[in-house]
């Protein structure tokens, strides 16, 4: 889980976690805070990656991974291989890991995603 200082490294979110690529998404999907390193593997700016759908960055079973989401916005964690399609760039198989960010009662629900390699 990333720090949560106010370092540079993150669009909005306050979060730290240098060359770590994780991003904050709500219950559905939708970027609302990432880490530099999530941004250049997406190769977006962090600006641009706010408020874009990150399951549609991924091209294995969409069905199945909007499904596991949903899932991990009712609070159980979930890990998947899958192919990330960078804009504009080759993909990528990676490892993501999601589980929900704890919030107070009333808050919209948060997911917290770790991307990682999975090439060998």
């Amino acid at each position: 889980m990333p720090d949560h200082g106010s370092g540079a490294g993150a669009a909005r979110g306050g979060r730290t976690g240098r060359g770590m690529n994780w991003i904050t998404t709500d219950e559905v999907g939708y970027i609302v805070a990432l880490s530099e390193a999530a941004a250049e593997l997406l190769n977006l700016s962090p600006r641009g990656a706010l408020g874009r759908s990150l399951p549609l960055f991924f091209i294995e079973d969409r069905p199945k991974l909007i499904a596991l989401v949903l899932q991990a916005a009712a609070g159980r964690s979930i890990g998947q291989l899958n192919t990330l399609r960078p804009r504009e760039r080759r993909t990528v198989k990676v490892r993501l890991d999601v589980s929900w960010l704890p919030h107070d009662h009333g808050d919209r629900v948060q997911l917290h995603w770790v991307l990682s390699s999975a090439a060998r």
